[in-house]
């Protein structure tokens, strides 16, 4: 198991700067165990059955990201923000309880994910004025890879448009107003 992060940052200028960063992780996580059963009946102790559990699990997480922060003049800032990641999860489970039953799946569970924000505010004196736009894309596979039953996929797509106006009436009283709306396929 690891995990590797690297990011940067550069000034464009003194009111513009960008960045990135990665961040990889890989797990690998195994548990084997095993259960006496005991029981009691009528103030008698009994020994039942031995349960015997295995789940090994490897995961890949993967998460990008880039930054843009600018402003333009003294009253125009824009916000921006690109994301992705990729997640992928291989489990194998075995499960067994002597004499009664033994099972065994292997699964798989695998999303990417794809996610892009911008914000405007202007800004004059006391008062500001905020649009935003974001729009998100995901996409999930999961599989009993053994007997290839239980398949699902699903694929997400959101845009959200919001917008509100701020306005700071004395130091300790401020307002805001707004909406939104999102679109869901």
């Amino acid at each position: 198991s690891y995990r590797v992060f690297a990011g940067l940052e550069y000034d464009i200028s003194k009111n513009h700067q960008v960045a990135a960063q990665i961040k990889y992780s890989n797990g690998d996580g195994c548990l084997d165990m095993a259960n006496d059963m005991w029981y009691c009946k009528q103030g008698v102790t009994y020994y039942d059955k031995t349960q015997w559990i295995y789940k090994d699990d490897n995961i890949d997480n993967l998460v990008g990201s880039l930054f843009y922060n600018g402003k333009l003049g003294e009253h125009f800032k824009i916000y921006s923000d690109l994301n992705y990641n990729y997640y992928n999860n291989k489990s194998h489970t075995l499960l067994s309880q002597q004499d009664l039953f033994n099972t065994e799946i292997r699964y798989l569970s695998k999303k990417n994910y794809l996610r892009y924000n911008a914000d405007a505010t202007y800004s004059i004196g006391k008062s500001s004025v905020k649009f935003s736009y974001s729009t998100t894309w995901i996409k999930a596979e999961a599989k009993d890879m053994l007997r290839n039953i239980g398949q699902s996929e699903t694929e997400d797509y959101r845009n959200r448009l919001f917008t509100y106006y701020s306005c700071k009436v004395s130091p300790k009283f401020s307002c805001s107003l707004g909406g939104a709306g999102e679109w869901i396929s």
